[in-house]
């Protein structure tokens, strides 16, 4: 329970990141929690160093920002040519 979330947050906050959110959940994943950490790499970092004590299995979701998705897709690739073009 509450030593859980206490644990995932001492892990973000030692990769100089936050615990957002940590919620119970019905069905295939037992809980979801929501970090904020510096880069993708400490994302890697916390999700490698949770699932070693081998009473975790998970997967790493990254969330993406409405600001960086406005970016991406206002950007042309011209060197790209899709396929069927």
């Amino acid at each position: 329970g509450k030593a859980r979330e206490e644990e995932a947050e001492k892990a973000a906050a030692s990769m100089g990141g936050s615990l957002e959110a940590y919620y119970w959940c019905y069905g295939e994943m037992d809980f979801m929690m929501i970090i904020n950490v510096p880069s993708e790499e400490m994302a890697i970092k916390f999700s490698l160093h949770v699932g070693a004590s081998g009473v975790f299995n998970g997967k790493l979701t990254p969330l993406i920002s409405v600001d960086t998705m406005e970016a991406a897709t206002s950007t042309e690739l011209p060197f790209i040519r899709l396929p069927g073009e």
